[in-house]
């Protein structure tokens, strides 16, 4: 009985010393895992910011496409009036009795 009684305290010491040993790690586990958290936070706000970011660059394109197409349509109108006017002039350069090479230009 004495050399169960001895394993038994034997095996309680051992435990009791190794618990105290996991105990003495758990404020560095803990700094750890706060520190993981902050980390993960940071790294969740810096992926936001680049959304917003690439988001607002998304509108800015969009804004600037729209604005090109515009500009492209203006500039298509401009050269259809530019051209009867060029039709127009050059008849009444011909009504004078010139002659003329379309689309009108001056030298």
């Amino acid at each position: 009985m004495s050399e169960k009684y001895n394993s038994l305290v034997e095996s309680i010491a051992s435990s009791t010393n190794e618990l105290n040993h996991l105990l003495r790690k758990v404020p560095a586990y803990g700094r750890t895992v706060a520190d993981s958290y902050s980390a993960g936070n940071d790294a969740n706000d810096k992926v936001q910011h680049l959304k917003d970011i690439l988001n607002a660059l998304k509108e800015k394109y969009m804004v600037s496409l729209r604005e090109l197409n515009e500009a492209k349509a203006k500039l298509e109108q401009a050269r259809s009036e530019k051209e009867l006017a060029d039709i127009v002039v050059n008849e009444q350069i011909k009504k004078q009795g010139g002659s003329t090479i379309l689309p009108f230009s001056l030298p």
